[in-house]
């Protein structure tokens, strides 16, 4: 495995889609409200020991680094997403038809190389349908930016899980439609689960089921109970933590909040970039300039930090795959 920092740009890829009302059903995780009037997920990733935030104010780094200036608090309301920048990533179906794939072309890739975990924005117009295959080598995660959408697939309660705006669904083994009934940008993220190690591996290996692997679920992201630590600097809301599956968490993070380097023994992380300018560094490969609308990814055994630049608070959905270093946010919350 490439021990390195690895940071991916790609262009926009543009397609299109449609389809036809879907029926009327249940809300994202079980109300209809939108999501943008609640708090955030704050953080800083942590795994061996590590604290996702300044030293001084979020407990010690897990390598003894020296204490940092403590970072300023910050309100847990989860900022304006809808004038997000457009991410590297995309792939745009304003228009029929939009192509059906679990991820569109290159979008396994990091670097040119194959990862567990893929990222990339979706934007869907108005009454436009993405259909995403049967697989059960795959769980498939979306992140409201904007819009809403209807999940559909025949063995969901009602037949639909409705998502608005800061609302967040998981479908185990893809097979669902995703229906846009206005405007919708959708922050995905695709991991390999069971014996795939890549998620080129599990597009590799073609696997229907009959039976979905764990039921299709939604999550009121922005109304979700955040945990929060370090005076007020950092906040996290764990959309989804299961075992044996990436777990996914919107971070908020003031202007000035670092995270203290800190190292993952096993576990991949990724960050798409909502909002924030910075430096993420490293132990290997030099330190790399990140602004809105990046995605990172950092292997296992890569040390690393983020110094930001101060100017803007940092909003980002954080993937681990597997899951469990985002538990350690509870641990930091607990502190006093």
């Amino acid at each position: 495995m490439r021990r390195s920092l690895l940071v991916f740009a790609l262009g926009v890829l543009a397609a299109c889609g449609g389809s036809k009302n879907p029926p009327t059903g249940s809300g994202c995780g079980g109300s209809g409200g939108t999501g943008g009037s609640g708090g955030a997920e704050p953080g800083g990733p942590a795994s061996s020991g590590a604290a996702g935030a300044s030293s001084s104010s979020a407990g010690p780094a897990g390598t003894g680094a020296a204490a940092a200036p403590k970072a300023d608090p910050i309100d847990a309301a989860t900022p304006e997403t809808k004038d997000a920048k457009p991410f590297a990533r995309r792939q745009v179906c304003e228009k029929p038809p939009c192509p059906s794939a679990i991820v569109f072309a290159g979008m396994d890739q990091i670097d040119g190389k194959p990862a567990p975990i893929a990222m990339f924005e979706v934007v869907l117009g108005r009454k436009v349908m993405w259909s995403i295959p049967k697989n059960a080598n795959v769980v498939v995660y979306g992140f409201l930016l904007d819009g809403e959408v209807s999940v559909m697939a025949d063995d969901i309660k009602d037949k639909q899980k409705r998502c608005w705006k800061l609302d967040a669904f998981r479908a185990p083994g893809g097979g669902v439609n995703v229906f846009a009934k206005e405007p919708t940008r959708i922050l995905v993220g695709v991991g390999a689960v069971g014996d795939a190690k890549t998620v080129t591996d599990a597009l590799a290996k073609p696997a229907p089921w009959a039976k979905r692997p764990s039921p299709v679920e939604s999550v009121e992201l922005g109304r979700k109970p955040q945990v929060s630590w370090g005076g007020g600097a950092y906040h996290a809301r764990i959309g989804f933590e299961d075992p044996g599956a990436p777990s996914f968490t919107l971070l908020l993070m003031s202007k000035n909040a670092p995270v203290a380097e800190h190292v993952h023994a096993t576990e991949w992380e990724f960050l798409a970039l909502i909002d924030g300018d910075g430096e993420l560094t490293r132990k290997e490969g030099g330190n790399v300039k990140t602004t809105s609308g990046t995605f990172v990814a950092i292997p296992p055994g890569v040390a690393h930090g983020y110094r930001p630049n101060g100017t803007t608070p940092t909003l980002a959905v954080q993937m681990y795959s597997p899951a469990g270093p985002e538990q350690r946010f509870k641990k930091l919350a607990e502190k006093p």
